[in-house]
């Protein structure tokens, strides 16, 4: 039996009250198959706020910190905090 036999087996199996519990479930599953980001992330209407000036600020500061070399690596970032284990 196939892994999608399978599924569709365990959904026939289901008791009715159950079926729109697992309906989301699938649903939340098949949002974020092969995407990277939730639908919901995907469907999120854009930061409509002004910038600060001190959102601004900070922008330009960290703009001036990467022309200037000023960054941490990805490897470095997960030496620090232990990410690999």
């Amino acid at each position: 039996m196939t892994t999608r036999e399978s599924v569709h087996r365990l959904v026939d199996d289901l008791p009715r009250h159950e079926l729109s519990r697992a309906e989301r479930v699938l649903e939340a599953l098949l949002a974020t198959a092969g995407e990277g980001l939730p639908q919901t992330l995907r469907d999120a209407s854009a930061d409509d706020e002004p910038e600060t000036p001190q959102e601004r600020a900070a922008v330009e500061e960290a703009l001036l910190d990467v022309e200037r070399g000023r960054t941490i690596s990805q490897a470095d970032i997960k030496r620090r905090w232990d990410l690999d284990g």
